[in-house]
């Protein structure tokens, strides 16, 4: 992490590398119901990288996962879906 806070290159990701959208969309297919894919991919990317820090918060806490603090930042990105799940009706 410290390397992010020097700018480090090893903590910039192409962008392709830093989503898994095409995957988890296709894991998605397989699934039954009504799944939601969220994404908050433009908040802490450019078109052509991610960032390991964006606006003094750190994006990553590894290799597949969001840190704590980013995800917390992105709340309006997931608080809508969340809240249509819960009001779901249950089957």
């Amino acid at each position: 992490i410290s390397a992010c806070l020097v700018g480090s290159e090893m903590c910039i990701r192409d962008r392709e590398e830093g989503r898994t959208d095409t995957w988890l969309r296709g894991q998605m297919k397989q699934l039954s119901g009504k799944p939601r894919y969220i994404t908050a991919t433009d908040a802490y990317c450019t078109e052509l990288v991610c960032g390991g820090s964006v606006e003094g918060i750190f994006t990553w806490y590894d290799n597949l996962h969001l840190s704590a603090t980013r995800t917390k930042a992105l709340v309006s990105y997931f608080r809508p879906s969340v809240r249509s799940a819960r009001n779901a009706p249950r089957y």
